[in-house]
């Protein structure tokens, strides 16, 4: 049997269009397919092919805190010839914080050397607020309680108040307020400077240059008076000491309604134990009847009960004279102590007594008014030498805001740790069974940094869903399918009309 070309032509001619039929048709299939509303199977992640990923989050607050998050999704979908799809999710989350903070501290204290032997003063200072009261606003309006370097003159009057910076009385007469006078002078602690000369302003002020707006504020204007030129001597292995100043100043309450003078303090310890003494003077009145006032007679008292003195120390000393638990005996009409406060406690009998006539005694103890807490003794320097003096307290402090030395020198270290540990629960949570519906990992709110912000623990995968994915309309795949058909059709035609 003879072949014809032609035919043999036409049979692949048909083969081929088949064949192109097919293709065509599987791929209007595919079109369609992608038109489903129906997510694939397959999870799909932005942040790597694995459904297992691990995150770790590392954050340092006082010392350093490590926590890490672990997070494992397992998915297993089936699908069967029928378009039913299974799906199942469980994840399982573990997170365990363990924060150890260490912090060490090394601190070098320096120490003076120790005096044993005796030896002279010709420059010794004095340094005093005596109470906060003494720097406080005053009841009565517009007026406050405050000190004067020297001796404020006689107004002639009772009921006066200082006016023009304190240049004269409210009468007219000269007054003569002053922050030096001789051997003594009037500083005020300003924050940010320490301690300056003081001005008739800052007596109304506090140390950050605010105006104390009431006797029970709590703020004061932290004033000292310092006194240079004391003289004496210190027998530091005796436990005895002797140190006069010259010099006068002023204490004035109400802003001068009532005052008294402290002239010429003597500073004397016996068997390690000081005392501070002085003579008083000034004009007696009352708070009941202030046109009162009359001369008192100068008179020595014990100004503070200085307690047992290191008098070793290279530079002089530092202590707070008593008061706090001492007892007042007042006269017979006079305001009772209170005993069972916070703050009771007196200055000594002698001084108080002698504030009876002043009108000021009831500021000087714990009467039960409103400003005990103002009454008690600030902290008291003795420098030995006015030109290389003991550092200085801050008000209300006793932390040194300076360190001054001669010669030998200690050296002491501090070390302090603090271990703390953080376990966090373990929580699992197993979800619906659709994986579109499975959380990122988040910070547990159980862990709290002892400092700092909480960490942010980020989602290890994205997911893309059915209904981020590019859609086809379903008729397109029907059009392409059709035209297959006619190509298959019209082809086959062609080759038996050759034939």
């Amino acid at each position: 049997m003879r072949s014809d070309p032609r035919y043999a032509a036409g049979l692949l001619g048909c083969a081929a269009t088949v064949l192109a039929s097919l293709l065509i048709s599987s791929l209007a299939v595919l079109l369609g397919g992608l038109g489903s509303p129906v997510a694939a199977a397959e999870e799909v992640v932005t942040s790597g092919a694995a459904t297992t990923a691990s995150g770790a989050v590392t954050e340092t607050a006082t010392g350093t805190a490590t926590a890490t998050a672990t997070e494992t999704v397992s998915a297993t979908p089936s699908e069967t010839a029928t378009a039913t799809e299974t799906a199942s999710s469980t994840v399982s989350e573990t997170v365990t914080a363990t924060g150890t903070a260490t912090e060490t501290v090394t601190e070098t204290v320096t120490a003076s050397a120790a005096l044993t032997e005796a030896f002279d003063v010709a420059d010794a200072s004095l340094r005093w607020g005596l109470n906060n009261e003494s720097n406080n606003r005053a009841f009565a309006p517009g007026t406050f309680n405050f000190l004067s370097a020297g001796k404020i003159a006689n107004p002639g009057a009772g009921g006066l108040t200082l006016s023009n910076a304190g240049a004269t009385w409210s009468n007219g007469a000269t007054a003569g307020w002053s922050n030096a006078v001789g051997n003594v002078s009037i500083e005020k602690y300003v924050t940010g400077t320490g301690y300056t000369a003081a001005t008739w302003a800052g007596l109304s002020t506090d140390s950050s240059g605010a105006t104390i707006s009431s006797p029970t504020s709590g703020s004061y204007s932290n004033h000292q008076v310092v006194l240079t030129g004391g003289t004496g001597e210190v027998d530091p292995a005796a436990g005895t000491a002797t140190i006069s100043w010259d010099g006068d100043f002023t204490v004035l309450y109400y802003s001068g309604m009532t005052f008294f003078y402290v002239s010429d303090p003597v500073l004397s310890v016996v068997d390690g134990v000081g005392t501070l003494t002085a003579t008083l003077g000034g004009y007696g009145t009352s708070m009941d009847d202030t046109t009162q006032w009359e001369t008192l007679t100068d008179t020595e008292v014990t100004l503070a009960d200085l307690g047992a003195i290191d008098l070793t120390a290279d530079l002089g000393f530092t202590v707070t004279p008593a008061y706090l638990g001492v007892a007042y005996s007042p006269p017979s009409g006079g305001a009772a102590q209170l005993t069972d406060d916070d703050y009771s406690g007196s200055f000594p009998q002698s001084f108080v007594d002698f504030q009876q006539l002043t009108g000021q005694a009831a500021y000087w103890y714990s009467s039960g008014g409103s400003v005990d807490k103002s009454k008690p003794t600030l902290p008291l320097t003795v420098s030995y030498d006015a030109s290389d003096p003991v550092a200085q307290t801050t008000p209300a402090s006793t932390a040194t805001t300076s360190t001054k030395t001669k010669t030998a020198t200690a050296t002491a270290t501090a070390t302090a740790t603090t271990v703390a540990t953080i376990t966090v629960a373990t929580a699992t949570a197993t979800p619906a069974a659709d994986l579109a519906a499975v959380s990122p990992v988040v910070a547990s709110t159980a862990y709290r940094p002892a400092s700092g912000p909480m960490p942010t623990v980020l989602p290890v995968a994205a997911e893309v869903t059915a209904a981020d994915a590019p859609r086809w309309p379903w008729w397109a795949g029907a059009v392409v399918l059709l035209a297959a058909a006619v190509l298959t059709v019209t082809t086959a035609i062609t080759g038996r009309q050759k034939r």
